[in-house]
Order: structure tokens, then C-alpha cells, then sequence
């Protein structure tokens, strides 16, 4: 009896220190162009996962879509690994599920990419999703692109700075240790109404 109270005993050590449980997939990073023009959205991901074990780690994942009155479910969505590697997806009604796998002591970036028809002047990033992950992102950064033809009103996140090309404003917006409480919204009217 004494010897099986030792090995309870050694094993909560361990559980206390870490030393038997893996740690999980970690959401680190993510870095998310969002284009706005006549009547939709294009939202490119990049969004980075680090794995600090010794093994392979697997993960299902959900990426969810806005999907309301002001936002139909995307026209088209692509799933790449590093850039190269298209992966599949399974539509549900609200996002996508799809898996990943990052190789031991490894972080890999999946990009994720999709066209949504907007019916009025508004256009939400689902930032809240992250807190699923229960640690902040190490960094994440935000590029709106506006046509020139509509003019901003609203940005749920402050910009950092402001720059624009022939066709576009451009707001950028940086997050170190990132933990969102709301999400990304956009708003804008139609110059000249």
C-alpha cells in the first residue's frame, strides 16, 4: 500500500511540472489582410502554430465565418499549408473544419483565404474565436484595405497608421500578447451620399 501511495504521490509531481502531459498546439500568431470594395470582402490569413513536444500533434480545427444578414456565407474559400500545399475542408453552415498536423519542436502557418458578398456597409472579422485557444496570440497583425469610393466611419480596433495607394486607404493595426474581447469591425458609407 505504501509503494502505491509513492507512485500516486511521484505522479502528481509530475503533473505539476509538466513533465508527463504534453503541452497543446499553440495559436501564436496570425497576420490577416482584409479588402473592402463594391458590395464584398477578401479576407487572406496567414495563421501561425507552434508545437513545443517531442511528437507530431494533430488538430481538428473550426474557422468560422460571419455569417448574418449583412454578410452571406463565402462565394469562394481556399486552405493552404506554407503557402503551397492546398488542404482539404468540410462546409458547415458557419465556417469550415479541417485538420493540421506540426512536426515536434516545429510551428507551421496555414492561409486561409475567402470572398464574402456584403449586403450593407458594414463587414465583422471574427476575432473572439481566438480566446478558445486560452492564451493570447504572441502577435497579430490587421491590414484593411477600403476602396477610395467609401469613406471609414467606423474601426473597432485602432489603427497604428494610415497609408493608401492609387486605389485603396489602407489602416493598419499591431497586437504583441493578444487576447481579443470583441471583434473586428468595419464600417464605412459611400462618399458623396
Amino acid at each position: 500500500m505504501k509503494g502505491l501511495l509513492n507512485i500516486i504521490f511521484l505522479f502528481q509531481i509530475a503533473l505539476s511540472n509538466n513533465t508527463i502531459l504534453p503541452q497543446p498546439l499553440l495559436f501564436s500568431k496570425e497576420a490577416i489582410e482584409i479588402k473592402i470594395y463594391d458590395g464584398y470582402t477578401i479576407v487572406n490569413g496567414d495563421y501561425t502554430f507552434k508545437n513545443k513536444n517531442k511528437n507530431e500533434l494533430t488538430r481538428a480545427l473550426f474557422y468560422p465565418f460571419p455569417v448574418n444578414l449583412s454578410s452571406s456565407y463565402p462565394d469562394s474559400i481556399f486552405v493552404f499549408e506554407q503557402d503551397i500545399k492546398a488542404m482539404p475542408f468540410t462546409r458547415s453552415s458557419t465556417g469550415i473544419h479541417f485538420s493540421i498536423k506540426v512536426l515536434p519542436d516545429s510551428e507551421t502557418t496555414i492561409k486561409v483565404s475567402y470572398r464574402q458578398k456584403l449586403t450593407s456597409e458594414e463587414m465583422k472579422y471574427i476575432l473572439t474565436s481566438t480566446q478558445s485557444w486560452k492564451q493570447p496570440l504572441e502577435k497579430a497583425e490587421y491590414k484593411i484595405l477600403l476602396t477610395k469610393k467609401f469613406e471609414l466611419t467606423n474601426l473597432s480596433l485602432k489603427p497604428d497608421k494610415k497609408d493608401s495607394n492609387s486605389t485603396y486607404n489602407i489602416y493598419y493595426i499591431t497586437k504583441e500578447n493578444f487576447m481579443p474581447e470583441t471583434d473586428l469591425i468595419v464600417k464605412w458609407a459611400r462618399r458623396g451620399k
